[in-house]
């Protein structure tokens, strides 16, 4: 799973790109990781519940 953790690991120059399961990214933190500025970045292929609130970011 690609947690809160994971994520700002990752730095604000680090992008996440998921090609396997949407359930395998925590995707409310990751909302909050890219409206913060923690991360990149993401480039989805698969999605879970709400990818569509990130396009708003």
């Amino acid at each position: 799973m690609i947690d809160n953790k994971v994520m700002k690991a990752l730095g604000k120059k680090g992008i996440i790109v998921n090609v396997a399961r949407g359930a395998l990214i925590d995707e409310v933190e990751l909302l909050k990781c890219l409206v913060e500025g923690e991360i990149g970045g993401v480039g989805p292929d698969v999605f879970e519940t709400i990818w569509s609130l990130i396009w708003l970011c």
